[in-house]
């Protein structure tokens, strides 16, 4: 990420296709976990974005959306730190 070159497999900071894919289905999961589990549970929010989320299916995949984008996010921070502090 800090160098734009190419390393080898395993070095700790690199970027790949592949891994980047890979982080935004682990993050596309997560959320779409998130939504079944918290709107199925006793605890479900009745305030804010969670209201109905499985009635308005435009809902629920922004949410699921968010957490995926907020998931990329992480993996690329991950990776900056692991390319400079690391």
């Amino acid at each position: 990420v800090v160098a734009l070159g190419q390393n080898s497999t395993g070095t700790s900071g690199a970027v790949s296709l592949g891994g980047t894919i890979a982080g935004f289905v682990g993050a596309f999961f997560i959320g779409a976990l998130a939504i079944i589990f918290v709107t199925t549970s006793n605890a479900v929010i009745n305030e804010g974005l969670l209201v109905n989320t499985l009635s308005d299916p435009v809902r629920a995949m922004a949410l699921i959306l968010i957490i995926s984008v907020s998931g990329i996010i992480g993996v690329m921070a991950d990776s900056v730190f692991g390319a400079t502090i690391q």
